[in-house]
C-alpha cells in the first residue's frame, strides 16, 4: 500500500476500515524501536494497559497508535504511547503528532490543523 510513496521514510498501517496495509510494524531509528498499530485490536477505547504490555512484549521505545480519535501522548511503564488524534473531516479538532528522536531519546507533541 505505501511501497510507491514518494515520502521518504514514511511508515503507515491499516486501521480498521481500511482492507489493505500490514495490521501491525516495528520500526528502527536510530537505535529505538517504535511500534505502529491502529488500537482497535488492543480496545485502546477501554483503557492502554494493552497496548503497553503488547509494547513491552515487542521491546518498544515507543508505541503509535490511533482508533479513539484523541490524541493522548503520555509514557507509561517506559514505554511512550502516542496517539496523533485525527486529522479526518469529521473531527471537531484536527491533530496530527510530530516525533523527533535526538540523542536517544523520542520526543512528540501535538499539533492542532486551523
Amino acid at each position: 500500500m505505501f511501497k510507491d510513496n514518494p515520502i521518504k521514510n514514511f511508515y503507515g498501517v491499516k486501521g480498521n476500515c481500511d482492507l489493505y496495509g500490514e495490521r501491525e510494524k516495528i520500526v528502527c531509528i536510530d537505535g529505538l524501536k517504535i511500534f505502529l498499530t491502529h488500537g482497535d485490536a488492543y480496545s485502546v477505547k477501554s483503557g492502554y494497559l494493552r497496548i503497553l504490555m503488547r509494547a513491552k512484549e515487542l521491546e518498544c521505545n515507543a508505541v503509535i497508535f490511533g482508533h479513539t480519535h484523541l490524541p493522548f501522548i503520555e509514557e507509561l511503564g517506559g514505554v511512550l504511547l502516542i496517539n496523533p488524534g485525527s486529522c479526518s473531516y469529521y473531527s471537531q479538532v484536527k491533530t496530527y503528532a510530530v516525533l523527533t528522536i535526538k540523542d536517544g531519546k523520542i520526543n512528540a507533541y501535538i499539533n492542532e490543523l486551523k
